[in-house]
């Protein structure tokens, strides 16, 4: 006997605003599914989650849900009791069943708890003292601690830092209902899915796989339609063009730019070796101007931040002795948990904020363009047209030349007839897609973004991503899409505890690699230092005797060690002496300096384990 369904949606059809989202649609949701809804903005997404929740009413169809079922819904809006504390306010989605049985109830305040302190909330925190990123963990939390049957979750992971996500996606592994979710973030959907719901042509397409087939099996959806599109008149291809997507030709495209951005990051990789002498750090003393103006472009030194916390003087601080370089071309994606320093930091490199102690040098003629994550730049009472133009209907373009809005428009996947539409009007996503066309128009010489990934839907990320992946300036970028990060940047800036920043090569994948084998190697080093403390004599009768072959080794080694410095120091001055070859060869160097200090790197090692087997044998 199979599975019942939690809930059924049958023959439905759903209009909005005298235009039809869904026609004829069915579906189940059972338990466990993990279901991830995906479709441009305006498709529906929203409407379908209120259609499960019983809100829309439909103009045919049938919704059926199991008895007592209990569903949850994290929407992107939703009025809450202002005097509540946060925990007053979770507990207010409990039933009155749950309120009256004692035992349910002291469950549900054990569950708050645990939910509460890793989503950062401060349960005696009252609501309408909130922003708007902690009233949204609030309903989050009010949602999970409801235990739902059927749990809908709208952009979750919204205003959340890495790790509270990694935290809710373990937390949705062992989620007994059913799950349906809409979401950006590729790598939450990839992590906790197991089927999707692609909402496209009022219909909805279902894939049984979850989010990591969804690349492979939408190509083959999009090349179906493309080749029924041909047959068409070039009429409607014109008018129907902006609304395709062509996951084939972006999927293509990035495969290269996937390429070139690896050779990126090794060329950046011995530049900074070259530069600092430091292989893990971005280092610098001195000021900028007595650098290499050709590569450097801001030089961070020794820069302390604190702020004060009380009336009393006592401060708190936030970045503790940052020193680094940028060099020309570099993409930093900084990450960090919320209240880290990561948008402080923005604002001292952007001269708004000042260091507590340090400075920040800047290179001359750089010019900055800014994201503000609070969209500051969106007038509510403008339309699109004028928040875009400065007059007329022309885009002015960084370049000097300017572009008609309604071209303009499409590259950012809004109708060409948007322009008078009010900025008000607009959804989230719309509103940050406006204003990435406004910031992006002019992006200067140097880009920063703070949190620009927020609310964009899946096609406006891709659009995003290709855009940064073809800037020739440098980009820093605040952002909690991990897979976006790898896909664009060339370096992670880390905004860890206690003020400490660090610097990594690489996307994010990179940056989880490293704090593997960190933590791999602070262990290593903890069991050794246990071993020798209870087994010293043990150690010492075990030691390994220093023969003779170790003795021709050891003496052998000082000049290996000299001749593979004398390699990586030639080929660390033809590379940065190669600028105009093509990047396949200077990959190529970068590489070999790598497989080269590997070498040496182990080579000084043996010679430091043949020394202390020398000095133990004397003893």
């Amino acid at each position: 006997m199979g599975i019942s369904p939690l809930l059924s949606i049958r023959d439905a059809t759903i209009s909005f605003a005298q235009k039809t989202l869904f026609e004829e649609i069915s579906f189940n949701l059972f338990p466990k599914d993990r279901i991830c809804l995906i479709g441009r903005n305006g498709v529906g997404k929203t409407t379908l989650m209120s259609a499960i929740v019983g809100d829309v009413e439909f103009d045919k169809g049938k919704r059926w849900a199991a008895p007592n079922c209990v569903i949850g819904y994290l929407s992107q809006s939703e009025q809450t009791e202002p005097n509540f504390t946060a925990l007053e306010y979770i507990m207010s989605a409990l039933n009155k069943e749950d309120q009256k049985s004692g035992e349910t109830h002291d469950h549900k305040v054990y569950l708050a708890d645990i939910v509460c302190e890793n989503l950062q909330i401060d349960k005696n925190s009252i609501m309408k003292n909130l922003s708007g990123g902690q009233a949204r963990r609030v309903r989050l939390a009010r949602a999970l601690v409801l235990e739902p049957d059927i749990l809908l979750l709208d952009e979750p992971t919204n205003h959340l830092d890495l790790g509270v996500i990694e935290w809710l996606e373990n937390y949705l592994s062992n989620y007994a209902g059913a799950l349906l979710t809409i979401s950006h973030d590729r790598k939450f959907l990839e992590n906790v899915s197991n089927k999707v719901f692609w909402l496209r042509n009022q219909s909805i397409k279902t894939n049984h796989h979850g989010y990591r087939k969804f690349e492979e099996w939408s190509e083959g959806i999009l090349e179906q339609e493309e080749r029924e599109m041909n047959n068409l008149s070039k009429k409607v291809l014109l008018e129907s063009g902006w609304l395709q997507t062509g996951v084939t030709g972006r999927r293509k495209r990035n495969m290269g730019r996937m390429r070139y951005l690896q050779e990126l990051r090794l060329k950046l990789k011995t530049q900074k070796q070259i530069v600092s002498g430091d292989k893990n750090q971005m280092q610098i003393d001195g000021d900028i101007k007595n650098q290499d103006s050709s590569q450097l472009v801001v030089a961070v030194n020794n820069v302390t931040k604190s702020f004060s916390i009380n009336d009393e003087g006592n401060e708190k601080t936030i970045i503790d002795k940052l020193s680094l370089r940028i060099l020309r071309g570099e993409k930093i994606g900084i990450i960090g948990r919320n209240g880290s320093g990561k948008s402080t930091f923005l604002k001292m490199i952007m001269g708004e904020l000042k260091p507590s102690s340090g400075n920040i040098k800047v290179g001359r003629n750089i010019t900055i363009s800014y994201f503000d994550q609070n969209r500051s730049a969106i007038k509510a009472d403008s339309t699109i047209q004028e928040i875009l133009c400065d007059s007329g209907e022309y885009v002015q373009m960084g370049n000097g030349k300017t572009r008609h809005i309604a071209g303009y428009l499409k590259d950012f996947l809004f109708d060409p007839q948007d322009g008078k539409t009010l900025a008000t009007t607009l959804s989230g996503g719309q509103q940050n897609r406006l204003l990435l066309a406004k910031t992006l128009a002019n992006p200067g010489s140097f880009l920063i973004l703070d949190e620009p990934t927020n609310d964009l839907d899946m096609d406006s990320l891709d659009m995003l991503q290709n855009f940064l992946n073809d800037y020739q300036g440098n980009l820093l970028i605040v952002s909690h899409d991990r897979d976006f990060l790898d896909n664009v940047v060339t370096g992670i800036l880390a905004f860890e505890d206690d003020g400490t920043v660090t610097s990594h090569i690489g996307g994010y994948s990179d940056y989880l690699e490293y704090k593997k084998s960190l933590k791999e190697e602070l262990l290593t080093q903890q069991n050794k230092s246990q071993s020798k403390s209870n087994s010293t004599i043990e150690v010492q009768q075990s030691a390994p005797k220093f023969s003779y072959k170790h003795k021709f080794e050891l003496e052998k080694l000082p000049k290996k060690i000299a001749d593979l410095e004398e390699k990586i120091k030639k080929l660390s001055e033809e590379l940065s002496e190669t600028e105009e070859r093509n990047s396949a060869n200077l990959a190529h160097i970068a590489m070999e300096i790598g497989k080269l200090q590997q070498e040496l790197d182990a080579a000084e090692e043996r010679w430091l384990e043949l020394e202390e087997m020398k000095d133990s044998s004397l003893n």
